[in-house]
């Protein structure tokens, strides 16, 4: 683990999906379940925080087993746009 922290305050739009070996879907409101194998990658795992911000909480220590197909993509006034590969 390291020292590094990125906090990221973002507008959300409406809705927004992850596709990954399940086609699993996060909408609005909904919160993302991270099993024990999975994790999302961006430098370190994040949590979606319904207030507008994208916080970080979980250091990145596990394995990438995410396969993303779409980009996560948020938006209100400005587009914040990102492929995890």
């Amino acid at each position: 683990m390291n020292g590094l922290t990125y906090i990221y305050s973002l507008g959300y739009g409406y809705d927004y999906s992850l596709d990954y070996r399940q086609d699993h879907k996060l909408k609005q409101g909904y919160t993302m379940d991270l099993r024990q194998d999975y994790s999302l990658d961006y430098r370190q795992d994040y949590s979606l925080d319904h207030t507008n911000t994208l916080n970080n909480t979980i250091l990145l220590d596990k394995t990438i087993v995410w396969t993303l197909d779409k980009s996560i993509v948020w938006a209100k006034d400005k587009t914040v746009e990102w492929t995890i590969d």
